[in-house]
C-alpha cells in the first residue's frame, strides 16, 4: 500500500504568476490539478495526497501556492499536504520563509512534507541563470580541491541543525522529512 502520492508536482510558476505553461495545462486548463487529485483519490482513498513545487517557501511563490490550496479546498478536492524542496545553499537558508509557509499550513489545515532536503556548499543559483548560459563553466569548477574545509563543514552542520530545530517545533504541521 502507497502511504503518500505525490500527486502534482511543479505546476506554479516561480512568481506569484500562477501556473507554468505545461502538456497537461494546454491540454486541461488550469483544471488539471483538481482533476489529478481527484483521480489518485478515487484510485487510492486512503492515501495521503501531496502537491510538491520547489522554492514554494519564498513569498510571491508562497502565496501562489495558498491561493491555489484554498482554490482546491473551495471545491473540495482531496489536497492533504505540500511537499517543499529543501534545496538550499550554505548561509542562505530562509528560515523565517519557512517558519511563514509551516503557520500558513497549519492555518489551512494542512500538512507539510519536506519532500528533498539539501545544504549545497557551492551556490547554484547561476546554474540556472539566463537559460543555464553558465552551466558548462560551472559544471567544471571547484573551489574546494583539497576537500571542503572544516569550517565550512561546521558551518553547515549548525545550519542543518538549525533547520532540523525549526522542524522539531512544527512537528504538529511536518508529516515527514
Amino acid at each position: 500500500r502507497i502511504e503518500m502520492w505525490d500527486v502534482v508536482n511543479e505546476a506554479l510558476d516561480d512568481g506569484s504568476q500562477g501556473l507554468r505553461p505545461s502538456g497537461w495545462s494546454r491540454l486541461l486548463g488550469s483544471e488539471f490539478i483538481a482533476w489529478a487529485f481527484r483521480w489518485t483519490h478515487q484510485f487510492d482513498p486512503k492515501a495521503m495526497l501531496v502537491y510538491n513545487d520547489y522554492r514554494n517557501e519564498l513569498p510571491g511563490k508562497r502565496e501562489a501556492c495558498f491561493r491555489l490550496l484554498r482554490q482546491l479546498r473551495e471545491q473540495n478536492v482531496p489536497v492533504h499536504a505540500v511537499g517543499l524542496q529543501g534545496h538550499y545553499e550554505i548561509d542562505e537558508v530562509p528560515y523565517e520563509d519557512l517558519e511563514r509557509t509551516f503557520e500558513g499550513l497549519r492555518a489551512l489545515g494542512l500538512k507539510a512534507v519536506i519532500s528533498e532536503l539539501d545544504l549545497d556548499m557551492i551556490p547554484r543559483s547561476r546554474w540556472w541563470a539566463e537559460g543555464g548560459r553558465y552551466r558548462a563553466e560551472l559544471s567544471r569548477w571547484n573551489p574546494y580541491p583539497e576537500g571542503l574545509p572544516p569550517d565550512l563543514l561546521e558551518r553547515q552542520a549548525q545550519q542543518y541543525g538549525r533547520l532540523f530545530r525549526l522542524f522539531r517545533r512544527y512537528a504538529d504541521v511536518i508529516e515527514r522529512v
